[in-house]
This record gives structure tokens, C-alpha cells and sequence, in this order.
């Protein structure tokens, strides 16, 4: 296993609750992953969860690899895009956000899975506020 190193203390706590929620992951399942060798797997997790104690960096590497981003990006709640022939490209985690900027069609997938589609009336919209619009239809979808 490739275990990726930083330094920790230059970083912000990691909201593993929040990491959670946006990957849709199984607590137990998570607990024995993160501590496999801990009795009390779930209130590991717990007290993570909490802010009550730390993953080593080991687990953070784990964790990393289990929901397939870099280690840096389980810090940051960004979306990464790129545009290419006229198609704005935004993933986050999981998640892929295709604007077509001709027609304004969007389409979010979660796992290849088409999510929600739709063409915007407006003639403009900013980046920051389709971003924001993305973060809303995803808390739409985990809270069904």
C-alpha cells in the first residue's frame, strides 16, 4: 500500500463526518477498515468523528484510497474542473458535474449514475453560484 505522507499539523482537523456524508459510506464498515485491529472499532470511529482524536497518517492514507482522491483533497470540500469543447467538467469526490455552456444543460452524476439534469433559463450564471447549486442538489440527494 502507498502510504502518503504531509505534514498534518499544517492542515485542518479533518471532518470525517462531513467525508461520510458527501461518500455515503457505511460507519461500521469504515470503523473496521480504519481499525482492524481495535475491539472497539466504532467507538474509535466515534471519537474521530467527534474531534476527540486523530487518524494516523496510515488511516488518513487508507481513507484516501477508499473513497479515490488524494490525501490533500479529504481536507478540502473543492470541486476540481476543467473545460474542454465547450463542456465545463467539475468532480468532487464522487461526484461529476457536466455544463454543457451552449445549450446550459447540466447533468450530475454520483458514481456514473445520472443524478439530476437540467437546462438553466438564465443566460449567465457564475462559477461560485453553480458550484453552490451543485453542493445543494447533492445534500438534496443524500437527504432522500
Amino acid at each position: 500500500m502507498y502510504v502518503y505522507l504531509l505534514k498534518i499539523n499544517d492542515m485542518k482537523k479533518l471532518n470525517l463526518k462531513e467525508i461520510i456524508l458527501k461518500e455515503s459510506l457505511n460507519k461500521r464498515e469504515l470503523a473496521a477498515f480504519l481499525f482492524p485491529q481495535n475491539q472497539n472499532q466504532g467507538q474509535a470511529l466515534r471519537r474521530i468523528i467527534n474531534l476527540e482524536s486523530d487518524l494516523s497518517e496510515t488511516q488518513i492514507s487508507k481513507l484516501a484510497l477508499l473513497v479515490g482522491v488524494e490525501v490533500e483533497d479529504l481536507y478540502k470540500n473543492t470541486w476540481k474542473g476543467k473545460s474542454s469543447k465547450g463542456v465545463l467538467k467539475l468532480i468532487c469526490g464522487s461526484y461529476v458535474a457536466l455544463l454543457d455552456t451552449k445549450t446550459l444543460t447540466t447533468r450530475l452524476f454520483s458514481n456514473l449514475t445520472l443524478l439530476h439534469e437540467e437546462v438553466f433559463v438564465k443566460d449567465q450564471i457564475t462559477l461560485s453560484n453553480y458550484v453552490e447549486y451543485l453542493d445543494k442538489l447533492i445534500l438534496n440527494h443524500k437527504n432522500k
